[in-house]
């Protein structure tokens, strides 16, 4: 009887004791939805410089990749494209919004965590970048330069954490 159940035991415990390592890389980011409000006056750009706070909560280095679509590429501009983060820091990850007409804009920036040596399982996040622009109040019909960034802008500060 008791060999009998220290055979049982053995078989249901054995698989746990035999299972290695299962590691994985955790991204963190800020800034998972962002709504910009700019004035634009239709002739001229309108640049607006923003960031993405990437953190690495790992106890190792890792790749940080940023990518967006064909279509997102039409009205936000990588300047951090690639980097790498050692453990337990962070840092923004820059990149522009440039907007001409009126009307509203949506895209995603995907921000892609890896490791840098071991073959482990990395992470992708998403930030919703959504652009709402607007008529500058001050030209009439692009007779006047809007300027730069005008507007409001509103940020979701939220973290966004995936393992």
């Amino acid at each position: 009887m008791i060999k009998r159940l220290g055979i049982v035991v053995l078989i249901l415990f054995l698989p746990l004791f035999s299972m290695g390592d299962a590691s994985a890389i955790t991204g963190t980011m800020g800034n998972a939805r962002m709504v910009l409000y700019p004035e634009v006056n239709g002739w001229t750009n309108t640049e607006i410089e923003k960031s993405l706070l990437i953190k690495n909560v790992n106890n190792e280095s890792i790749n940080i990749t940023l990518q967006v679509d064909a279509e997102t590429g039409e009205f936000i501009e990588l300047i951090d494209k690639s980097f790498i983060l050692e453990p337990e820091t962070e840092r923004k990850a820059q990149f522009t919004v440039k907007v001409k007409e009126e009307g509203t804009y949506k895209g995603k920036i995907n921000v892609l965590f890896s490791s840098l040596g071991e073959q482990k399982t990395g992470v992708g996040l998403s930030s919703e970048i959504i652009v709402v622009a607007r008529r500058d109040q001050g030209s009439r019909d692009g007779a006047e330069d809007a300027g730069g960034a005008s507007g409001t802008s509103e940020e979701d500060t939220g973290e966004v954490t995936g393992n």
